[in-house]
């Protein structure tokens, strides 16, 4: 069960299976195996002492931030919304409370389960590039509508990019320590290739920070040597950077002599002044300040889970929106900000719980230092300027990491 839960959870583009698509079918699986094993363990619980549900310290105060995002789901108007918010939030819940029961396993099993899930997410992302639209047509008679609707969306708007965090394999490179180095570095430059290519900025930020962090971990743990160890290692370590340095000049040059020879690349969208990207960018701080208003006129609980969509149209004209589409964007789910979203939704008591799970989490992996330290804050990185706070992916993987 423990590897169920990356690949049918989380996988992107999630698929069908007869009239149930996989995200539905984990979900009733993994509610019922949770239910069966709580009460097996709190049966078992009134004849041996010490044989209770351990839930680690931080996600007790996650476990209270969802509780308060369940409650302030009541405000919510839009019955469907209302039903599929809820239904995610348990299932959170759930999540937490299945991998606290099989924490040993899963301590020993997920990591790798994770890798691979990571790692086919990767190879998923450059076959997206190399064949774009043919590509994710193949995929159309077997994947739920919405994952194809967003990958669509992304073409559309010259971005090549599953958003499954493709990126975050790299801090999963620790699991094989000295070995397997050839490997490592080939997964390491498709992750750096993907990020470079795809025309998501945050995301390229994202990999220069979890290869930092990868590499600080790798040298204190002795798996690359520093400059007084062997000649060897050092000129591995050489060849790597060599191997960086000219990817990047080699991109940077096809762009100054011709900018179309490398399309729809990050490296375009952080060199380029391009209107579009500049607006992107106002659109964002827009959406941040509607959050501000909001959580001002209702500093204590906010106005309600999933409800920024319902003032976005009533404000957005105060504030700069000017984009080429502005259908796509009217659909704003949230401020693009994750304190924002759950300041102006949830208010000071759902934020305040929130970063009493940070801090906590902080403190550990101060000591820690592990593969889910890594990928645990390269997440929170993103969500500092996207929208994650309502999705499935993004809350499943942050449960995920304190695990392991």
């Amino acid at each position: 069960m423990v590897w169920l839960i990356p690949v049918f959870v989380l996988l992107f583009p999630s698929f069908f299976i007869g009239n149930i698509y996989s995200h539905m079918l984990a979900k009733a699986t993994i509610i019922l195996v949770t239910t069966f094993l709580l009460a097996r363990k709190i049966y078992i619980a009134r004849k041996i002492k010490g044989n209770e549900v351990i839930v680690p310290t931080e996600l007790m105060f996650l476990l209270g931030f969802y509780c308060i995002r369940l409650v302030m789901l009541f405000p919510q108007t839009d019955i469907s919304l209302f039903l599929g918010d809820a239904q995610d939030i348990l299932f959170y819940i759930v999540v937490i409370v299945y991998i606290s029961l099989i924490h040993k396993k899963a301590k020993k099993y997920l990591p790798y389960s994770l890798f691979f899930f990571f790692l086919l997410c990767l190879i998923n992302n450059i076959l997206l590039y190399i064949f774009k639209t043919d590509y994710l047509n193949l995929w159309l008679p077997f994947i739920y509508k919405g994952s194809y609707d967003i990958a669509l969306m992304n073409l559309n708007r010259d971005r090549v990019y599953f958003e499954n965090f493709p990126e975050l394999v790299i801090p999963f490179l620790l699991l094989f320590g000295r070995k397997h180095k050839l490997k490592q570095l080939f997964i390491f430059i498709g992750a750096l290739f993907i990020v470079s290519v795809s025309g998501f900025r945050t995301n390229f930020v994202m990999v220069v920070v979890a290869t930092l962090l990868t590499l600080y971990i790798k040298i204190s743990r002795g798996e690359i040597s520093s400059f007084t160890i062997q000649k060897i290692e050092i000129k591995k370590i050489v060849l790597i950077m060599t191997t960086v340095v000219v990817f990047f000049s080699g991109m940077y040059l096809a762009f100054k002599i011709n900018p179309t020879l490398i399309q729809f690349n990050t490296i375009d969208r952080l060199l380029s002044q391009n209107t579009e990207d500049i607006s992107t960018i106002e659109s964002r701080f827009s959406y941040m300040k509607i959050g501000l208003d909001l959580f001002s006129s209702q500093p204590f609980i906010g106005v309600g889970t999933d409800r920024f969509k319902d003032y976005l149209t009533l404000r957005k004209d105060k504030y700069s929106f000017n984009r080429s589409n502005l259908k796509i964007y009217d659909d704003a789910r949230d401020p693009h900000n994750m304190f924002i979203t759950i300041m102006s939704e949830g208010g000071i008591l759902a934020l305040g719980t929130f970063l009493l799970f940070l801090v906590n989490s902080f403190l550990i992996d101060m000591k820690r230092k592990s593969i889910g330290s890594i990928a645990f804050w390269i997440l929170i990185l993103y969500g500092l300027a996207n929208p994650v706070v309502g999705f499935l992916q993004f809350n499943i993987l942050l449960v995920m990491f304190r695990f392991i």
